[in-house]
């Protein structure tokens, strides 16, 4: 099974060497961003500083490796049957969109491994329970919630681990790490915040997950939730917003998307390489004939020296030289 795991690895590192490592998420992860859990960037921190940022791809690919030979390790010990555990290995090993995910900078690639770390664990928990099997069980679901904070249900997983156990007399303590283990976990991110950017403030996934849904997605009915209805009061201007558009702003909008305008067509808002004008709205005929004013309301008239008036848009009573 060692094998498997190994070719595997290699196999997935050799295919996606030519996948660009980079998402739109990257860069929150990379520095911090307060909206992240900390589990992730502290992670990419680490490979950073042990060879660059180009070493987390094959470390976190190693990780995961490592993680489901474990898992398969478990698989064998607690069934007991070696055809079953290689098929079951091969089963974990030959995913292409794991792999494929594996070579992103996401949280997919360590999730997973956290996963099948938990899994490995549980088996071997199950099979003799005790309460360093329950500690080491905790541990493993405090990193994958730091890592995602969508895998906090492991903690529940391990509780009802515990309290399915009737005969076990240290059920108390158990359930006591696993509430520790929880709490400690929903501090961390906090406290890192606090030494990283002076404040406990971040933002919840949740909450970005509802607000995603209100702005793309089409809700078949109210929200419930005062924290959804909330999102969906102030999210309703742009929707209408970008749903009243006219049809040639959403054509303008495709054209700019589209890959074979990106390095031909300017971007919207590029300065003009038009030189401004030193007259401002004012045209060189209208100057010559001896007209004040300027034709757009609101704009600053200017006189022949190039100074601006102090009011706008009036006759001019000086004469010019």
């Amino acid at each position: 099974m060692a094998g498997f795991c190994l070719a595997a690895y290699l196999g997935a590192a050799w295919i996606t060497a030519d996948v660009s490592p980079l998402r739109p998420d990257t860069p929150s992860y990379l520095y911090f961003d307060p909206s992240r859990s900390i589990g992730y960037p502290l992670f990419l921190w680490i490979s950073r500083q042990l060879g660059g940022a180009v070493l987390a791809v094959p470390l976190q690919m190693l990780v995961l490796t490592i993680s489901l030979f474990f898992l398969g390790l478990a698989f064998f010990k607690y069934t007991g049957r070696p055809v079953l555990s290689v098929l079951f290995q091969l089963g974990l090993v030959l995913s292409p969109e794991m792999w494929k995910f594996a070579a992103m900078l996401l949280t997919e690639a360590t999730a997973t491994a956290a996963v099948a770390l938990w899994c490995a664990q549980l088996l071997r928990t199950v099979r003799a329970p005790d309460s360093r099997s329950i500690g080491f069980l905790t541990v493993i679901s405090g990193v994958a919630t730091l890592v995602k904070p969508s895998l906090a249900p492991l903690f529940i997983g391990a509780t009802i681990l515990v309290l399915g156990q009737p005969s076990w007399k240290q059920r108390g303590w158990a359930l006591a790490l696993i509430a520790a283990g929880l709490t400690t976990t929903l501090a961390v991110t906090p406290i890192a915040n606090l030494f990283l950017h002076g404040s406990t403030d971040s933002g919840s996934p949740v909450a970005r997950g509802v607000l995603q849904h209100t702005l793309f997605c089409s809700v078949s009915k109210p929200p419930a939730d005062p924290d959804s209805a909330f999102v969906e009061r102030y999210a309703r201007a742009v929707t209408n917003y970008i749903s009243a558009a006219p049809r040639a702003v959403h054509a303008d909008r495709r054209h700019h998307r589209s890959p074979r305008h990106a390095r031909t067509r300017p971007p919207p808002f590029a300065p003009s390489r038009r030189r401004p004008d030193p007259r401002g709205s004012c045209s060189r005929a209208r100057w010559q004939s001896g007209q004040r004013t300027c034709a757009v309301e609101g704009a600053r008239p200017r006189r022949p020296d190039g100074i601006s008036a102090v009011a706008p848009s009036f006759p001019v009573s000086t004469t010019r030289t």
